[in-house]
């Protein structure tokens, strides 16, 4: 079990130097002047090669790209001369727009990323769970037909039209709620949930379909199993007899799933932030392209790397320790 934890974290290490590497050559291309948009129009070009030298953008592109690897393990200086800018460990380097460090920004913004994203996949996976398990039992009826189209119907436009519409539909013409807007959690539970609803019934919309799906297929192949049919048979009523013995198996291949669309949780947070004006990492990371903020950009992407990495890595670890053929590949 040890040698496989490493081979995977050896895998998401390299993963995440990939992503960065990327995301660092992909700048290269933008016809971006951060020491031009620092300084402003009036600035001089002696200024502008000094700025320059100050963020180590005069150096050659392997040597840049290094030293901010350097800085993410260790913490790195900026700017030459008896007083130079110390950037602390992990240092993902300075906003080319306001100065302030990456990881402040990113720890400003990850709280409403976070709500948006947990709130909504407490709603979907809600969802889906309920709606899989009154499809699964009254298989091939108007109920689960009509549960199973509108959960895909509901997820086939995009996540930004959903959100028009609800935001159109709820806060708009009906008024039963709130336009979003977030309030933390410490400061007035009641206000965080209710400034966040719309955008975990915009997530929830677009998320729920997969997880209904897969309950209602895995419950209501459990409940053909002969186990099922005993306890049926002994006189439990088809309710209890589903939950109590046909939902556990149901249940297991949804944290794998969980796993593999976290990425797409991620990208409609983004996108749902980014039409509902909330501050959080979506929002930041669509600023900070429009400005060619790369040391921005990088943070986030990383970030968000690494949670998908995490999430990954957890489901693989808990198949390795449940199934000992997935060490080897043979159980997935």
């Amino acid at each position: 079990m040890g040698r496989y934890l490493l081979s995977r974290l050896a895998a998401a290490a390299a993963t995440l130097l990939a992503v960065c590497a990327t995301v660092f050559a992909v700048f290269q291309v933008f016809p971006a002047a951060p020491a031009q948009a620092i300084c402003g129009k009036g600035c001089s070009p002696g200024t502008i090669a000094s700025i320059n030298r100050a963020l180590g953008l005069d150096r050659p592109l392997p040597e840049r790209f290094a030293s901010y690897l350097t800085g993410i393990v260790t913490g790195r200086d900026y700017g030459t001369g008896p007083h130079p800018v110390h950037c602390s460990f992990p240092c993902l380097g300075f906003s080319f727009q306001d100065g302030a460090t990456v990881t402040s920004l990113l720890g400003s913004r990850l709280a409403v990323s976070a709500s948006v994203a947990l709130g909504a996949a407490v709603l979907f996976l809600t969802g889906g769970v309920l709606v899989g398990t009154a499809a699964a039992l009254r298989p091939g009826s108007r109920l689960d037909r009509g549960l199973m189209t509108a959960v895909l119907a509901a997820s086939a436009p995009p996540a930004f039209l959903t959100a028009l519409v609800l935001t159109a539909l709820l806060p708009g013409r009906l008024g039963v709620l709130p336009y979003p807007q977030y309030t933390p959690l410490t400061d007035a539970p009641a206000a965080w949930c209710r400034g966040l609803l719309l955008p975990w019934l915009t997530l929830a919309a677009a998320c729920t379909a997969p997880y209904a799906r897969h309950v209602r297929t895995g419950l209501a192949r459990a409940m053909a199993e002969d186990y099922v049919r005993t306890a049926r048979a002994k006189g439990a009523g088809p309710l209890r007899t589903a939950v109590k013995h046909g939902l556990r198996p149901a249940l297991t291949p949804l944290l794998t799933l969980f796993g593999l669309q976290l990425a797409r949780l991620l990208g409609g947070t983004v996108v749902v932030e980014s039409v509902f004006g909330l501050p959080g990492l979506g929002h930041l990371l669509i600023q900070a392209v429009d400005q060619a903020d790369l040391p921005v950009v990088l943070g986030v992407s990383l970030l968000a790397a690494a949670l998908v990495l995490a999430a990954n890595l957890a489901v693989d670890l808990l198949h390795a320790a449940l199934d000992p053929r997935a060490r080897t590949g043979g159980g997935r």
